[in-house]
């Protein structure tokens, strides 16, 4: 039976839910092919504005990840040869975390299917509404934002 207007359930918070989950799914099932979840690619996502790199530090403060959690993900990465991690020469205690060429290249195929997964997401979206609903929604995660937790 199709969902019409009076039988879709229409809570904000519910609706977020179900399309934060089919969104993850649909992510994870396009970054599995480069082998990557979806925390991971963001690390490298993340690392795309710092061309200096960032401290682990700061990546645990931007990801709101547990620094151990973090440094797991990070030995997967440096592994596969996607990133480096170096001492800060300012500050021997502190590692400097930063892409390397084959890093570069996974965090553009990482960006372009995340990019196919929005279009996909929200096809159907005129270019104004796209604007709007991530307006709002940064606003939502704005607010939101010291509630969020390493289990997301």
């Amino acid at each position: 039976m199709p969902l019409t207007p009076a039988t879709r359930f229409s809570s904000p918070g519910f609706l977020l839910n179900k399309v934060g989950f089919v969104a993850r799914r649909w992510i994870a099932d396009a970054l599995a092919p480069l082998g990557l979840n979806g925390r991971e690619a963001e690390i490298l996502l993340r690392l795309r504005a710092a061309d200096g790199g960032l401290t682990q530090a700061q990546l645990c403060e931007q990801l709101d990840v547990d620094p151990s959690n973090l440094v797991t993900m990070l030995n997967k990465l440096e592994a596969a040869g996607l990133l480096e991690r170096t001492r800060d020469a300012a500050d021997r205690r502190r590692h400097i975390v930063t892409l390397t060429a084959a890093g570069r290249e996974r965090r553009t195929q990482a960006d372009a299917a995340v990019q196919r997964v929005e279009e996909r997401l929200l096809d159907g979206l005129t270019a104004r509404q796209r604007t709007s609903l991530r307006t709002l929604l940064m606003t939502v995660d704005e607010r939101t934002a010291a509630e969020w937790t390493d289990e997301g």
